[in-house]
């Protein structure tokens, strides 16, 4: 089945561009799917997801946060937490508005998943103060590996993180781990490596602590979540612990979810030896959770 790739940059900020992709169908589109990519990388090594998804007849959209891939701003910097959820709000906006009255659907992976439960937990009714466009209702949520328990950085770094984000908050001060923790496919490890718009530095003071204090707040947040949610975790994954992934699924308040542990697999399940499985798995949940009535809706 054919599909359409666009691709362009949006002025979420004055001065500042923010790369996005999308993958469309041939066919009328049945609903939106927004991914959301995780720390140092980017939503390109997603295509073949979003290739999947279009050639089931979803609108898949993707943006690279800002400061990581084509998009502007520091490298690998995150200023604050807070703007990175207001850039994927007005994301999804800007998707939903090109597919009006389709469901909206996310995934995200290690800190896209940890961003992606941070946005689904967010006040409906009082979005961040500074946000330019409503907040766009979930219709389900899937995160894999999400960082929520992370196994980066030792224990003094963290208890230093505040101190070093103030006085030093471009200083690289911890490393993610091997490159070959993040898949047992020797290609995608490959790819990792050589990919330029990849950051292979360590992670900076301020992203740190942004990230730190957005894992801490989350177990408060998580009993807001009330739309069906799939987790995805690969039980021998060493950068996120998939301990998180279960402490999320106990402390929602989502009648419909479920964690799926996949034996054996590291970080990147959608890049894993199994990725067909996975996508199988998440193109079967996302059909179980659409509505039967025919879509009639797509992005012209």
């Amino acid at each position: 089945m054919s599909t359409r790739h666009e691709q362009g940059h949006r002025n979420v900020t004055p001065g500042r561009s923010t790369y996005w992709q999308a993958w469309l169908p041939s066919e009328p589109a049945r609903a939106v799917v927004t991914i959301v990519h995780g720390i140092h990388e980017h939503s390109s090594r997603y295509a073949h997801v979003g290739s999947r998804l279009a050639d089931a007849n979803l609108a898949v959209y993707a943006a690279d946060h800002r400061g990581h891939g084509r998009s502007g701003g520091r490298r690998a910097n995150i200023e604050r937490m807070a703007l990175i959820v207001d850039d994927l709000s007005s994301f999804v906006h800007f998707a939903a508005q090109r597919h009006p009255g389709l469901p909206v659907f996310m995934v995200g992976h290690s800190l896209g998943g940890l961003i992606a439960l941070h946005y689904a937990t967010e006040p409906h009714a009082t979005a961040e103060p500074h946000a330019t466009e409503p907040l766009v209702l979930l219709d389900g949520l899937v995160v894999s590996g999400p960082a929520v328990e992370v196994m980066v950085g030792s224990a003094l770094q963290r208890r230093l993180a505040g101190v070093l984000s103030a006085l030093v908050p471009n200083l690289g001060v911890a490393t993610i781990g091997a490159e070959q923790k993040i898949s047992r496919d020797p290609e995608v490890v490959r790819a990792y490596r050589e990919d330029p718009l990849v950051y292979r530095g360590k992670i900076k003071a301020r992203t740190g602590a942004e990230v730190l204090a957005t894992m801490e707040s989350l177990p408060a947040r998580l009993p807001r979540l009330t739309v069906p949610l799939l987790l995805l975790h690969g039980t021998d994954d060493q950068i996120c612990a998939l301990t998180g992934s279960m402490m999320v699924h106990d402390a929602v308040s989502s009648p419909d979810k479920s964690l799926r542990r996949y034996q054996g697999l590291y970080h990147e399940v959608f890049n894993e030896p199994e990725r067909e499985q996975i996508l199988t798995d998440l193109l079967c949940w996302l059909d179980q959770h659409l509505p039967t009535r025919p879509a009639t809706h797509s992005a012209g």
